[in-house]
């Protein structure tokens, strides 16, 4: 019995797909796009959390960036469209808190 090498690359998504999902991000490329979905700069600033079955997209924003997110909805839904080709996400919901650094791009 052999064992061909395979890339890690191929296997994060068979390994983060349940995980993933369970967070209600059936395609993972809203997470690790999301720095290209929005710009660096507010990638840096806000990070999606999770999306409900009924398409709202949560995001953790850092505190005072809130009220800009808000004004920004329209143009953030529009991007999230481009991205994925249709409407993924119908809303956005805003959870202000400090970002981790794992949320960092």
């Amino acid at each position: 019995m052999s064992f061909k090498p395979v890339r890690l690359s191929q296997m994060v998504p068979v390994l983060t797909r349940k995980v993933f999902r369970e967070r209600g991000f059936h395609q993972a490329s809203v997470l690790t796009s999301w720095s290209e979905i929005v710009g660096q700069e507010l990638a840096a600033k806000c990070c999606p959390e999770k999306i409900s079955r009924e398409g709202v997209l949560t995001l953790r924003v850092d505190g005072p960036v809130a009220l800009e997110i808000q004004h920004l909805e329209p143009l953030l839904l529009e991007r999230i469209a481009t991205h994925f080709g249709y409407r993924a996400v119908v809303r956005i919901s805003i959870r202000q808190g400090p970002l981790s650094n794992r949320h960092l791009p």
